[in-house]
C-alpha cells in the first residue's frame, strides 16, 4: 500500500510538472528538494534523541544502546536498501572506515518515507565520527562534542570549519551530519578546466545489483551506489573540494578542512558543473535537543525515585559542586542538608539518615524506561561524559526527610525568572540544568578543563545568571573537601533571595538548558 501511493504521488507530481512552464518546473523541483532535506534534517534529530528504547533496559538490556547514549546518529546507507549499514562506520575517533561515514540517507531507519529530491534521487547523507552511533566516541558531552565536518557555500567562504577546537566559537566550527540533495547526473569535471568530463552513471544492472536495486560489496564498486556518480568536485574553490570524499577526525582535527561545497555552481559559461545542494545539522542545533534529552533522563530519575512510596515524594540531597570536581573518593556522593549541586552518584550516603533510614539508597532502574543513570559499566559509559554539565536543584520541602512534604511556599520551594528577574513561575519542587559549550560572553570569561579540576568546581565556569548563584541555597562550610576554597559566601536567608532559575533562550550570555517540575 505504501508502495503504491508513494506511486500514485510521483506520477501525480510527472503530470503536475507536465502542465508547468520550465521556470514553474523548476520552481517545484526546488521546493521538493527544499522539503526533502527539511524532513530528513528532521528524522535526524529526532532519531538524535529517541533514546532510550523500551527494549534497552530491563531483563535484557542492549547494552551498545547503553553504550551510545543520546545524541548518535546512525550510520550511512551506502549500499541503497534503505538500512543505515549495521558494521561500523568508522573508528571512534575517526582515523578509520572515513570512507563508510558517507553514503545515502538511511530513510527505513529514520522512520521517514523514501525521500527524493527534485529530480528524483534518493538523498545522500554523510555523518560527523564525533556523533556517528556505531563505535561511538565516549566522553561525550557539549564540550567534546564539536561537529568535525567543514562546510563551504557556493563561493568557496568556509561557513564551518571541521579544525576547529575553539569551544567559544562551538557554532561556527564543524557540523555533525550533511545531507545532500544530488541532483540530476551531468558530466563530473575531472581537471580544472573541464577538458576531461565523465557523464555520471547511476545505473544498476549486472552481478553487482539485486532486483531491489540495491548493491552487493564492494557497494561503491557499483556504479549506482559510488558517490562520484551523485556528487562533484568544486575546482578552483575550497581547495578543490570534492563532494564524494572529506575527512572528519575527532582526534586530530589538521585534515578537517576538507569537507563539502554547497551548490549549484557555474563555470563562466554558465555551465553548472556542481548541483549538489546540502542542509547541515549544526552543533547548537543537535546540542540544544541532546541537552534536553539529558536533562528529560536525570528528570525521570529524580521523579521515579521520589515517586516510591517509602521515599515519600522528596529526592536524594546533590552532590556539591566544590567537591564533586575534586580528587576524593566521594566526589560525587550526596551530601547532608545540599539543595543544589550535581547529580549525586548512588549509593546515597547521607540522604537514608536524614530520613531515618527509610528512603532509597539508590535510582530505580530495574524496569523498562527506568533510570539510565544506574550502576552497571555499560548503563554509566554515556553518562560519564555528561556529569560534570548537569545540575540539579532540590526545593527546601523536597529534601531528605521520613515525611510527606509540607506545603510549598515562596522560601521553601523553587521560582523560575526570566533573564530580567520576572517571575516566570513558582512552587516548583525540582529543577534540572544541563549547561552548553562555555562562553567568553560572560564576565569572567567560562574556564573548563577535564575533571577534576578547580575550573570545574565553580558553579560560574558552567552556569549563567541566577542559576550560576544557587550554590548559596548551601552552607559549604562543614565540608572538609570543600575547606581549600574556603572563604564561602554565607548561605541566603531567607532562602527566597536565591532560590531562583533562571529560563532563556540562548544568547552571548546565557546557554542552559533548564527544566522544571511540576511543569
Amino acid at each position: 500500500m505504501i508502495v503504491l501511493v508513494i506511486g500514485l504521488v510521483i506520477g501525480f507530481g510527472a503530470l503536475l510538472l507536465a502542465d508547468l512552464s520550465p521556470s514553474e518546473a523548476k520552481l517545484t523541483r526546488r521546493q521538493v528538494t527544499l522539503n526533502a532535506l527539511e524532513q530528513a534534517k528532521s528524522g535526524l534529530l529526532a532519531y538524535a534523541v529517541a533514546w532510550p528504547k523500551k527494549e534497552n533496559f530491563g531483563s535484557t538490556p542492549d547494552t551498545l544502546g547503553q553504550l551510545r547514549g543520546p545524541g548518535r546518529l546512525p550510520c550511512p546507507d551506502r549500499d541503497n536498501n534503505g538500512g543505515a549499514d549495521t558494521g561500523s562506520c568508522g573508528t571512534a575517533s575517526g582515523s578509520g572506515g572515513q570512507a563508510s561515514r558517507i553514503g545515502r540517507l538511511p530513510w527505513r531507519t529514520l522512520g521517514l518515507p523514501d525521500l527524493r529530491d527534485g529530480s528524483g534521487e534518493r538523498l545522500w547523507y554523510a555523518v560527523s565520527s564525533a556523533y556517528k552511533t556505531n563505535e561511538p566516541m565516549l566522553g561525550f558531552n557539549p564540550d567534546t562534542g564539536l561537529g568535525t565536518i567543514s562546510v563551504r557555500d557556493a563561493s568557496g567562504m568556509l561557513r564551518h570549519d571541521g579544525t576547529n577546537t575553539d569551544l567559544y566559537n562551538a557554532e561556527m566550527g564543524g557540523v555533525a551530519a550533511v545531507i545532500i540533495a544530488p541532483g540530476p547526473p551531468i558530466q563530473r569535471w575531472q581537471d580544472a578546466s573541464g577538458s576531461v568530463r565523465v557523464f555520471q552513471d547511476r545505473g544498476c544492472t549486472g552481478p553487482g545489483c539485486d532486483a531491489d536495486g540495491s548493491c552487493k560489496p564492494p557497494a561503491t564498486s557499483v556504479a549506482a551506489c559510488n558517490p562520484v556518480n551523485y556528487l562533484e568536485k568544486a575546482w578552483g574553490l575550497g581547495g578543490d573540494e570534492d563532494n564524494a570524499d572529506f575527512i572528519d577526525r575527532n582526534d586530530s582535527r589538521g585534515g578537517n578542512g576538507n569537507g563539502f561545497i554547497s551548490g549549484p555552481i557555474s563555470a563562466p559559461d554558465g555551465t553548472i558543473y556542481l548541483n549538489d545542494e546540502l542542509v547541515v545539522i549544526t552543533y547548537s542545533e543537535i546540542m540544544l535537543v541532546i541537552m534536553n534529552k539529558v536533562a528529560l533522563e536525570v528528570a525521570n530519575c529524580m521523579e521515579s525515585y521520589a515517586a516510591k512510596s517509602n521515599n515519600w515524594g522528596r529526592y536524594p540531597y546533590p552532590a556539591p559542586i566544590c567537591r564533586s570536581g575534586a580528587m576524593v573518593s566521594n566526589q560525587w556522593s550526596d551530601r547532608d542538608q545540599i539543595l543544589f549541586g550535581r547529580v549525586p552518584d548512588p549509593p546515597f550516603d547521607t540522604t537514608r539518615p536524614d530520613s531515618m533510614d527509610t528512603m532509597d539508597d539508590t535510582w530505580n532502574s530495574s524496569t523498562a524506561l527506568g533510570c539510565t543513570l544506574g550502576s552497571s559499566a555499560t548503563v554509566d559509559e554515556w553518562w560519564d561524559g555528561w556529569k560534570s554539565h548537569v545540575f540539579v536543584a532540590i526545593a527546601e520541602n523536597y529534601k531528605p526527610g521520613s515525611s510527606p512534604p509540607p506545603a510549598c511556599t515562596a522560601t521553601s520551594c523553587l521560582q523560575v525568572v526570566d533573564r530580567s528577574g520576572n517571575l516566570v513561575a513558582q512552587n516548583k519542587r525540582l529543577a534540572i540544568l544541563v549547561s552548553s559549550a562555555a562562553l567568553s560572553g560572560v564576565s569572567p570569561s567560562q574556564s573548563r578543563s577535564s575533571l577534576p579540576s578547580s575550573d570545574a568546581r565553580l558553579a560560574r565556569n558552567y552556569l549563567e545568571l541566577t542559576n550560576k548563584d544557587l550554590e548559596l541555597l548551601n552552607n559549604l562550610g562543614p565540608i572538609s573537601e570543600c575547606a581549600d576554597m574556603a572563604p564561602h559566601p554565607p548561605p541566603c536567608s531567607p532562602l527566597s533571595l536565591c532560590n531562583k532559575i533562571t529560563v532563556n533562550k540562548a544568547s552571548a550570555d546565557f546557554n542552559d538548558v533548564v527544566i522544571y517540575f511540576p511543569r
